[in-house]
């Protein structure tokens, strides 16, 4: 790989280390701060981009413009950063663009630095997947209710420990967001399989309970942007008394499109078990809140 493209905030970490590695690397870093799909394709094109960061919005948003040479040739990596890129979204991608190589996806935060890597697997990247734990981290998945340490392919809380993990949130009683063990309470949802590569489900506090079954947004809206008339999706629960959080999607639609309601609906329900499918329906807007990172603000999502 010659030529970086980066487009995150540098007041992340992630960000930060990527620009070092790959200037220590000899590489070319290519940065851009007004970046929409179509910017985005010039200037993989105009610089020959071999290797991108992307939003997940953004890879949305190349799967949605019609050019057939969308893509240059060179570009042979994509590495999603900032949410989780679902499993059938990195398919659609690779069908989109027969031409990359891989779609890789790393976990990491400010607090603790990168706890996995993409190139840290015995075999390799596997589709889904973040990679496994990175040198000096120790990771473990927990049940949140009884604080058991969890085994391979066993939802739960992933919690981390190492030599990079931060000294501490000023002012902030340690026992909020450590275990009794040290480690780190990440307030995302995974698990890790047999051969340790770890998966990320969701962010904890974003799972739904819809008639006692957790639900996750992110499959539902991962779904959902891969129908042809719709642009952006979020998911979210709508209280019920009856039925808990009633999945509700907010919709995008794609310029001209006169999709319905009963046509996403129906959609979804032949995707998914009839436990998860859109109970609060569709609600259709004209745009979705995000922050600088590309991921959807879900508390001014509900208000919508």
């Amino acid at each position: 790989m010659n030529r970086f493209f980066i487009c995150g905030e540098l007041y992340h970490s992630y960000d930060t280390f990527s620009i070092y590695k790959y200037l220590s690397l000899g590489k070319t870093i290519v940065y851009v701060t007004n970046v929409t799909p179509e910017n985005l394709r010039k200037c993989l094109n105009e610089y020959k981009i071999d290797m991108a960061m992307l939003l997940p919005i953004l890879i949305y948003g190349l799967c949605d413009l019609q050019d057939a040479d969308v893509l240059s040739e060179y570009l042979k990596i994509i590495y999603s950063v900032s949410a989780p890129l679902h499993y059938k979204t990195i398919e659609h991608v690779k069908k989109r663009f027969p031409n990359l190589k891989e779609i890789i996806q790393g976990y990491g935060m400010s607090e603790c630095g990168d706890i996995t890597s993409e190139n840290w697997g015995t075999k390799g990247p596997k589709v889904g997947s973040v990679g496994m734990a990175s040198p000096g981290i120790v990771l473990k998945v927990t049940d949140t209710n009884t604080g058991r340490t969890l085994g391979p392919n066993e939802r739960g809380e992933i919690r981390v420990k190492g030599l990079v993990l931060m000294k501490g949130y000023i002012g902030i009683d340690p026992s909020t967001y450590l275990d009794e063990d040290g480690f780190l309470k990440t307030g995302d949802l995974g698990y890790y399989d047999d051969d340790k590569y770890v998966y990320i489900v969701d962010r904890i506090k974003e799972i739904l309970f819809y008639n006692s079954y957790q639900v996750s947004p992110l499959e539902l809206e991962t779904i959902l942007q891969m129908h042809p008339d719709v642009l952006e999706a979020g998911v979210v629960g709508i209280h019920s008394e009856v039925h808990g959080d009633k999945p509700t999607a907010l919709v995008v639609k794609v310029p001209g499109s006169k999709v319905t309601e009963q046509e996403l609906i129906k959609y979804i329900g032949a995707e998914v078990p009839p436990f998860i499918h859109l109970a609060g329906g569709v609600k259709f807007v004209t745009k979705l809140p995000r922050n600088s990172w590309g991921k959807i603000l879900r508390r001014e999502l509900r208000e919508l």
